[in-house]
């Protein structure tokens, strides 16, 4: 540990990032370790990102703003290397996210001789979290830096990119003087435009003499560009020709260090493969088939392949690469699109046989059919809820209309202090994590009255329309949308909170402080508004975490629909219909436009679930209490590592 404070300069490298900025930024500016200078290089911008920075610049003086024409993405970020007056330095990209610990972590781990420390990372693919740690608490030094180098790329074992360092530039903060010596040679790349961080990092570990590596998992969440976008023949052409380019690049640096070129062939097998995922995600067939013909006809791509074929794979990676050596390019395609699909079904189908079963034999052929059927609903429930909601709107706007422009009156409404969490077959019964999510909300809620409800207690709490609870008996309506229409009910004639079972408080979290000077209040946080857009509008609420004073409007409102739309259509069309009512309230401004009054939280509500299998660290406790976690009833504890997160925080039971 370093007795003082180091300065820590924060490069970010904008080229019409506007979008992303109130975000990112302002999650730099929050970091608890707070001697730091943030260097926004605006890159000749064309969108609003300029006017954005500039409100930065003038709200903290921590800020620095340089503005210079377009020249790319290596050229933006040597201009912040050389503009960084700190002694050590980090880098950021304007669409990714940090959460308040990213720069502590690095600091604590620093002593006087370390000139990089790197950390694990997440990725964020439309906020479902992948968690990525560094291969082991590891100090290389001098020699032995080498190793390093010699696994930048390339993995012990497996398929994926190797895990010692990690080829990215943000994933680590290095000494400022190591980086200002290196950028002179790393702008001889500025015409590189794909693998570029490869490139950097490599450099930094022929220049640098001590690197620590972290396998804490930090707070840095890489954002995965949606990998169903359509791509042209031109842009895919030119993924190809820029990734060739950075092959060379990378191969000539590597044989100048004394290496060979088998790395600068991963790296082209990895640049490649995420143009290969994204034709695969769009169904392109033709492109996909014409593509990967003309990859199988080059050595240094099934070089690569071949390569990593021999490290060891797991039986999913092998048949996955074997496929890649023996198959024609039709065949592949259909193995990786059809195939992994039928597979899946399969699997899934298989999974539920025993319960459908039980199905079958307690409710018989009606009710077990229906369940099927709430089954493939809950698959293509962000598609349907798309398709659905023009729709829904129609159909639900008549059962809204009585309370359109009206507001609840606060002082006719308490606030309530109960918390409602929900489990049908009660919680004796309950998988040991749902138990467990329930100790939560009991240690982090000492002074609320907790209301177990099941299907024995949940009458003394509702009036549900008798139709309703006949048309749940009956199968024609799921449990989880039973769910919803409970929360609701209970809601309106309780008031208080509503927790899901599978919802973690590793901290206390009042949501009805909340509900002050409003009706109804929920979580607005970084999962929040990619979940749902629609006309315009995006989603504000978390409908697995809510709370509402008693007879207030809104909930009062949303108890309507649900039982005016069952008794008038017979079922509930969709398995995100509560979601979809939402964004119909939201559109329609109900009980005074409360759902855009929803109160903004930092931090991830899937972060847990995404950890649970790592190496505990403190610092996950402090990140996790943020905000509560959402996790899985179907978590499956089975060769779930003794130091994991899981085993620490749930040692009660396990």
């Amino acid at each position: 540990m370093l007795r003082e404070q180091p300065l820590v300069s924060i490069v970010v490298p904008v080229y019409n990032q506007e979008a992303y900025l109130d975000s990112s930024v302002k999650a730099i500016l929050h970091q608890t370790y707070r001697n730091i200078e943030v260097i926004l290089v605006n890159d000749g911008s064309t969108d609003g990102s300029s006017a954005k920075l500039q409100y930065f610049d003038e709200k903290d003086d921590r800020v620095v703003v340089i503005d210079k024409s377009n020249g790319g993405l290596i050229d933006a970020t040597i201009t912040g290397i050389r503009h960084a007056s700190g002694e050590y330095i980090a880098f950021v990209d304007p669409d990714d996210y940090v959460g308040t610990d990213y720069i502590a972590n690095f600091v604590q781990a620093l002593d006087p001789n370390t000139d990089v420390v790197a950390a694990g990372f997440y990725h964020d693919d439309r906020h479902r979290l992948k968690a990525f740690p560094l291969k082991e608490d590891k100090v290389y030094k001098g020699a032995d830096i080498s190793v390093l180098r010699e696994h930048l790329l390339n993995p012990d074992k497996g398929s994926n990119i190797s895990s010692y360092l990690s080829v990215s530039r943000w994933n680590k903060m290095y000494r400022t003087s190591c980086v200002k010596n290196i950028a002179n040679k790393f702008e001889q790349y500025k015409g590189i435009t794909l693998g570029e961080d490869t490139i950097f990092t490599y450099l930094i570990l022929l220049e640098c003499n001590c690197v620590r590596t972290l396998s804490l998992v930090n707070s840095y969440y890489y954002n995965v560009a949606s990998s169903g976008s359509m791509m042209k023949n031109s842009a895919s052409a030119k993924h190809q020709t820029n990734a060739a380019k950075a092959q060379k690049a990378f191969a000539r640096l590597l044989v100048d260090s004394g290496l060979d070129t088998l790395q600068a062939d991963i790296l082209y097998y990895f640049l490649i493969e995420s143009l290969l995922t994204r034709l695969l995600a769009s169904r392109d067939r033709r492109q996909f088939i014409s593509v990967y013909g003309k990859l199988r006809k080059e050595q240094s791509y099934m070089r690569a392949v071949k390569s990593l074929l021999r490290k060891g794979c797991s039986r999913r990676e092998l048949v996955v690469m074997n496929a890649r050596v023996l198959l024609s390019p039709g065949l592949y395609y259909w193995l990786m699109v059809s195939g992994k699909s039928s597979a899946k079904k399969v699997r899934d189908s298989l999974g539920f046989v025993k319960s459908d079963i039980g199905s079958l034999r307690s409710y018989g052929i009606h009710y077990t059919r229906r369940m099927i059927s709430y089954r493939k609903k809950r698959n293509n429930a962000f598609d349907d809820i798309e398709n659905w909601l023009p729709e829904i709107e129609k159909r639900v706007m008549p059962m809204l209309s009585p309370f359109i422009g009206k507001v609840t009156d606060l002082e006719a409404c308490p606030v309530e202090n109960n918390v409602f969490v929900f489990w049908w077959d009660g919680f004796d019964s309950a998988p040991a994590i749902v138990r467990e999510c329930l100790d939560s909300v009991k240690r982090t809620h000492p002074d609320a009255s907790i209301i177990e409800l099941s299907k024995n207690n949940y009458e003394q709490f509702t009036d549900i329309d008798v139709r309703i609870r006949q048309g749940f008996a009956d199968g024609d309506i799921s449990v989880q949308t039973f769910s919803d229409i409970l929360r609701f009910n209970v809601l309106k004639n309780n008031g208080g909170t509503w927790v899901d079972a599978t919802l973690y408080f590793a901290g206390p979290y009042d949501l009805t402080a909340g509900l002050i000077d409003k009706s109804f209040e929920s979580l607005n946080c970084n999962t929040t508004p990619d979940f749902l857009k629609y006309d315009g509008y995006s989603s504000t609420w978390t409908g697995f975490f809510i709370a509402a004073r008693k007879h207030s409007l809104f909930v009062t409102a949303m108890d309507a629909v649900f039982k005016e739309y069952f008794l008038k259509y017979g079922e509930y069309p969709i398995y995100l219909f509560i979601d979809a009512v939402f964004m119909i309230c939201l559109k329609h401004g109900l009980d005074g436009d409360v759902l855009n009054r929803i109160h903004k939280s930092s931090g991830y509500l899937f972060e847990m679930i995404a950890l649970m299998r790592q190496p505990y660290h403190r610092t996950y406790l402090s990140r996790l209490s943020t905000n509560p976690q959402k996790l899985s009833w179907f978590f499956n504890e089975s060769e779930v590592p003794s130091d994991s997160v899981y085993k620490h925080l749930f040692s009660n039971r396990v």
